[in-house]
């Protein structure tokens, strides 16, 4: 069975089941365990490490922003199922028939929604 998060990277995919399993694949295995200042230094080196060669601007506010400016930079493909309510709460979903839903292609609004709120 699909879990709720489906992550495409390069050639490889992974699966979770909420944000905290997607922050320690993508983030650290540790993250959650760090100090705030701990968090905001790991995220800032991993939003320096994917602009390298690319224009894409990373907001690192917190985890949930990294994600979402991974997710604008086409650095990974995520998929939600579209019953999951993680990302895709910030969106309208009554027009979408499929299974799962793209959150990139979401991801500007999401973090616009997310910031506004």
């Amino acid at each position: 069975m699909l879990k709720k998060l489906i992550v495409i990277e390069d050639d490889e995919e992974f699966q979770c089941d909420n944000i905290r399993e997607l922050v320690k694949k993508l983030v650290d295995k540790n993250y959650y365990n760090y100090t705030d200042e701990e968090k905001y230094n790991k995220l800032n080196m991993l939003a320096l490490a994917n602009s390298l060669g690319n224009e894409d601007k990373f907001l690192t506010r917190n985890e949930i922003t990294y994600i979402l400016s991974l997710l604008m930079a086409n650095k990974i493909v995520l998929l939600e199922n579209k019953n999951a309510d993680i990302f895709t709460k910030y969106i309208d979903k009554s027009n979408i028939k499929n299974n799962y839903i793209i959150v990139n292609k979401f991801a500007k609004e999401i973090l616009q929604k997310y910031m506004s709120k």
